[in-house]
């Protein structure tokens, strides 16, 4: 009897030996893993912080914004993902922006990727064929595109080491508003009259709202205007595919200032020439 009561005694405290190994492989595998967790972790948040030449931008733009991209199913929320990710290089050139130490080597990256974001895009819009991206929503995406690209511009034109950065922005900002046109002019052709009209008119609204609720540059709100006052003669000549791009480029010029926190000199350059113009012709009148 002494003699089971012995093995069963050894039998817990083998059990219990077990026991406690067993917890603390337990404990040193959730240990290991919250460290992997950690370090993972810190990784992904300083490949987000990361800018053009360093080590971890490769992970950010190859891997990390590819991971984000596929989650994305239909080709509507891949282009507005697009603009997500082209946003994502504005601020990236923000951070140049204020480097003493960009190198033509940084340049050049930065500017690949802007190139792959504006090709990308344009497949994505020739995909969306399907109704479950509408027309009217393709347009407002190309025109954020479009507005995102003149921000790069803006502020690249302020620094003498962001030249390629800016030279291909402005290139990049230049083929998406000649989609818009492309676009506008189809959906007026293919689109029904009311669907039209209420496109223009929530636009329209939209944009004086941003007009009235933005402190902008003297520049830009002359330019804006100037496109505005477009928009009622191209109605009374039922050219609906110009006052469509005349409503988009007076919000891409708002955009773009608020983007670049700075009056674009592109916008300096129009103000300019759209006053003597107008100047011009009043002189014209007179005589």
């Amino acid at each position: 009897m002494e003699e089971t009561k012995n093995q069963t005694t050894n039998v817990h405290t083998q059990e219990h030996i077990l026991k406690r190994k067993s917890d603390k492989i337990y404990t040193r595998s959730a240990i290991v893993l919250l460290t992997l967790l950690i370090l993972v972790s810190g990784i992904i948040y300083s490949s987000k912080q990361s800018l053009p030449g360093d080590r971890l931008y490769t992970l950010k733009i190859n891997v990390l914004e590819k991971i984000e991209m596929a989650v994305h199913v239909s080709s509507k929320s891949k282009a507005i993902y697009q603009v997500t990710l082209l946003t994502n290089r504005l601020d990236e050139v923000q951070e140049l922006n204020k480097s003493d130490t960009v190198t033509k080597e940084m340049e050049d990256i930065f500017s690949t990727e802007l190139s792959k974001e504006s090709d990308a895009l344009a497949v994505l819009i020739a995909q969306s064929t399907d109704g479950a991206f509408p027309k009217t929503e393709v347009l407002s995406t190309i025109n954020n595109f479009a507005s995102v690209a003149g921000g790069i511009e803006a502020i690249s034109e302020q620094n003498a080491k962001l030249v390629t950065i800016g030279d291909t922005a402005e290139n990049i900002r230049i083929e998406t508003v000649r989609l818009y046109k492309d676009k506008s002019l189809s959906f007026v052709q293919t689109e029904n009259q009311e669907t039209v009209y209420t496109f223009i008119a929530t636009q329209l609204k939209e944009v004086k709202d941003e007009l009235g609720n933005n402190a902008l540059s003297t520049g830009t709100s002359r330019i804006a205007k100037t496109y505005l006052d477009r928009v009622e003669p191209a109605l009374k000549d039922a050219d609906l595919t110009k006052v469509i791009v005349s409503i988009a480029e007076a919000q891409r010029f708002i955009r773009i200032e608020q983007y670049a926190g700075i009056e674009t000199e592109t916008s300096q350059k129009e103000a300019t020439s759209s006053t003597t113009t107008n100047t011009q012709a009043s002189s014209t009148v007179v005589q």
